[in-house]
């Protein structure tokens, strides 16, 4: 079911009406410069307390640990795209320009494995459930593959999936399902981006999705959460299933949201969506998209990326400030 124009329009109403108390500062605790480096990506392991700081797709990346307790940081070793498998507490990430996906034990800190693959690996996703790393990859020659990896064995899976594209993003794991998605650029110049899934249940498949880029999942509830991939100011919460999931809701927002700046804590029920035009993380009920809440970060200071620890109720947003990337640690 879709909320028409009407209801998205009572929506958007309903975030001007936000009052100053909602604003009023949920409690940010700390603010964490980051090394450059290590300032595209953010993961977070509750059960170690320790969140992974990650860089983007190009040379000299690095991975960085924070300690939630102590806000300490210290570098792992090289890697971009890092994401975590919560049953091992291993950390994942991409080597770029040597082809392979780094392994890193969370408990010792110790890259444990190199897992040799193709092109230039540039981002993973975990999913914890199946045990499987996706490493997606740009140096494709215009058809960047994606690459499904077991944890246990570091045996790549299948053949390379390509894109028909140019890869962009870190890939998005559906444990409930099974499922990744992804964005690449479109095989046409002139289209949008496409919104691609993989599903490893029907031979690693991968199809065209009918809703935009996918930025965070609720594996607890199996929902998606997207934006489109073509812009608009516009929020899409997708369920899952065996076939391409209905959009079964799309909210109409008084900003852009970026795929990229999304984060859900399914315990709270909520959604947290950057909102660069108000220089703010907006806090939205994750089943409706309603807001509860606005986060003020301070004028100029915009979120690149974040991720929700639900055992402490804390927000992680990677945020470009006038003082370069801070950490930004946030209790709601």
């Amino acid at each position: 079911m879709r909320i028409g124009k009407v209801a998205g329009s009572i929506l958007a109403v309903a975030f001007a009406a936000v009052t100053h108390a909602a604003i009023a500062q949920l409690a940010i605790l700390k603010r964490v410069p980051v090394p450059a480096s290590a300032a595209q990506c953010v993961a977070v392991n509750p059960a170690l307390n320790r969140v992974y700081l990650s860089g983007g797709a190009s040379a000299s990346q690095q991975v960085a640990e924070m300690s939630g307790a102590t806000y300490a940081i210290a570098i792992l070793g090289p890697g971009s795209g890092a994401s975590v498998d919560l049953a091992t507490n291993r950390v994942w990430a991409a080597g770029v320009y040597d082809g392979s996906a780094l392994v890193y034990d969370g408990v010792s800190r110790k890259l444990i494995r190199t897992v040799p693959l193709q092109a230039c690996p540039v981002g993973t996703g975990y999913d914890s459930k199946h045990g499987r790393a996706w490493v997606g990859a740009q140096c494709g020659a215009g058809n960047d593959p994606t690459f499904a990896v077991d944890g246990s064995t570091y045996q790549v899976e299948t053949k390379p999936i390509g894109s028909g594209g140019v890869y962009w993003g870190n890939p998005i794991a559906n444990p409930a399902t099974g499922k990744a998605y992804f964005g690449a650029s479109s095989a046409s110049s002139n289209g949008p981006p496409m919104s691609l899934g993989i599903d490893p249940a029907n031979n690693f498949a991968q199809t065209v999705q009918s809703f935009g880029s996918v930025g965070a999942v609720d594996e607890v509830h199996n929902l998606l959460f997207a934006v489109p991939s073509a812009g608009g100011a516009q929020l899409q919460i997708v369920t899952d299933g065996p076939g391409p999931g209905p959009v079964v809701r799309t909210v109409n927002l008084p900003f852009t949201a970026s795929a990229g700046a999304l984060a859900v804590n399914p315990v709270l029920g909520h959604l947290y969506a950057g909102n660069g035009q108000a220089n703010s993380i907006e806090v939205l009920n994750e089943k409706t998209g309603a807001p509860l809440k606005s986060i003020a970060l301070g004028a100029g200071n915009n979120v690149i990326r974040m991720a929700a620890d639900s055992r402490r109720n804390r927000i992680y947003a990677l945020v470009q400030t006038a003082n370069g990337t801070q950490l930004f640690v946030i209790r709601d």
